[in-house]
């Protein structure tokens, strides 16, 4: 088993990541009970981060050449608060339905959050399900990052961005970080739809209850 380092844009280990590596898929991941953070979190630091799901496709994406790169460890491990001197953000995520829809729903907050947004796509990893395997084929391409496809424009685009960045990066007490993460989404998704009516009812930011988290 590889033990790997969860960590803090302070380089501070958090906690710990094992992951298996004779093939067997009993037990394949393990993390230690209590917080989490990410592989290389100091990557954040920079202008521009890549992030990934899993320690093995950030492992591959810095054996080609790209140190600046962090491991989320899941779909809903983005930390937004730990983004504030990004300025651009690349998002590899796995090749599936559930990395896909993940990377979509990332890309747009992101963008809404006022980040220049790329997103690795099937033909980078050269039909591979992610950057391990498609490093492993030899096949990984990135020359080619394709820029996020994501709606809305001028003002209204603005008015967004002014609702999420009011929505707090930690999650209230009592609130798992997953359930926050699900928040945060719809929460977005109805910025979207209805941005007129919440600006005409003078809403300044989308606020959070528990009885918006069980709906």
């Amino acid at each position: 088993r590889l033990v790997l380092p969860h960590t803090d844009p302070t380089r501070a280990i958090v906690s710990l990541y094992g992951r298996r590596i004779d093939g067997g898929e009993d037990h394949k991941h393990h993390h230690l009970p209590g917080p989490r953070g990410w592989l290389n979190a100091a990557a954040a630091k920079g202008g521009e981060l890549w992030l990934t799901e899993g320690a093995f496709d950030s492992l591959a994406l810095m054996a080609a050449g790209i140190p600046n790169v962090a491991a989320v460890f899941g779909v809903n491990g983005i930390r937004w608060g730990w983004l504030r001197d990004v300025r651009r953000l690349v998002l590899a995520f796995v090749m599936d339905s559930a990395g896909q829809r993940a990377r979509d729903e990332h890309a747009r907050e992101a963008h809404m959050r006022g980040l220049e947004v790329l997103v690795v796509t099937a033909e980078e990893y050269g039909g591979k399900k992610d950057a391990a395997e498609a490093w492993a084929a030899g096949v990984l391409l990135l020359s080619g990052i394709t820029p996020a496809a994501v709606s809305a424009d001028g003002g209204e685009l603005a008015r967004l961005r002014a609702l999420v960045a009011a929505l707090p990066d930690a999650a209230p007490a009592g609130i798992k970080g997953g359930q926050w993460m699900d928040y945060h989404r719809q929460a977005l998704r109805f910025a979207e739809t209805h941005l007129p009516a919440a600006l005409a009812a003078g809403w300044s930011c989308l606020l959070y209850t528990s009885d918006a988290a069980d709906e």
